[in-house]
């Protein structure tokens, strides 16, 4: 093999990406690093980088779960969220929403697609708004 292809294949010292590193694991470290393509010199000198592929990766790579599993994580990050505890984008926690994602695609349960729409409320409302909103019905959710 060439050094050009070598590097096509494994890339070189300095081409990770550490926060997608961080947040994706394996739907970006287990393939050449794609996120730089198509990305105009401006945008890409603000740090601006394509996902898609990684997105995609990640879809495909996501287990199966059920509907208990799917309400519980959830559940634990609207729990997390309205407490005000901090929630990092780990690579595991972009897995685990992944699979709740992909999930709720083909999922006909009223009740995870209820705490899917509440938990997608963080875009608009505060820790504190979420509870006030919304933290009885989190509090007392039973699963199934």
């Amino acid at each position: 093999m060439n050094r050009e292809h070598l590097r096509q294949l494994f890339g070189k010292t300095g081409d990770v990406n550490l926060n997608l590193a961080a947040m994706y694991g394996k739907a970006y470290l287990d393939y050449p690093d794609d996120s730089g393509e198509d990305i105009p010199d401006g945008l890409g000198e603000m740090g601006c980088v394509k996902i898609n592929g990684i997105l995609d990766r990640q879809y495909e790579a996501a287990p199966e779960i059920g509907c208990e599993s799917s309400q519980g994580i959830l559940l634990d990050y609207l729990k997390k969220y309205i407490s005000g505890e901090f929630i990092p984008a780990t690579a595991e926690f972009t897995e685990q929403l992944t699979a709740v994602f992909k999930h709720e695609r083909n999922c006909g349960n009223p009740k995870c697609h209820k705490l899917s729409t509440i938990s997608h409320m963080d875009k608009y409302l505060t820790p504190e708004d979420m509870k006030n909103g919304y933290g009885e019905i989190i509090e007392n959710w039973k699963i199934e």
